[in-house]
């Protein structure tokens, strides 16, 4: 990815910057590295200019949200300790298809994992309503999970 250099620059009392890049580009793609907090300023102001042969198709960037608000916003909340039985806790009305080691998949809602404090005498298991019926899948035959929402 191509970067290119500051070829002028003019700084204003009131705080204003004018920052010029020039280069030839033989790339498709080319990198402006902007700091959080200024990228609405950026936005604003951002003019880009092609002398010669060529033409801008897009200008793409990334939002500026932070990680852990981001990661808030998702409707699966794992910590960092979780484990698959929390995911599929956590996947509780989600449209599923489970892989389980040497059974045919299963496909359909999940409506919750059972598991009870002596796993050694109880194992936990996903209860997936398929249709009209529930089947009852051992935790620990799932091998994959594949989510359709």
């Amino acid at each position: 990815m191509a970067q290119l250099s500051i070829r002028r620059l003019t700084l204003f009392k009131q705080g204003i910057g004018y920052f010029e890049r020039r280069g030839d580009v033989e790339e498709q793609t080319i990198s402006l590295v902007v700091p959080r907090e200024a990228t609405n300023d950026v936005l604003k102001s951002l003019n880009v200019m092609v002398y010669g042969p060529g033409q801008v198709l897009s200008v793409d960037y990334e939002t500026p949200a932070d990680k852990a608000r981001v990661l808030s916003d998702l409707p699966i909340q794992l910590e960092d300790r979780s484990s698959m039985l929390d995911l599929l806790t956590s996947l509780r009305g989600a449209d599923v298809t489970l892989q389980t080691a040497g059974q045919p998949d299963s496909h359909g809602r999940i409506i919750g994992v059972e598991s009870s404090l002596d796993a050694a005498t109880n194992p936990p298991v996903v209860l997936l309503q398929q249709e009209s019926r529930v089947q009852m899948i051992p935790l620990s035959q799932v091998t994959s999970l594949l989510i359709h929402d």
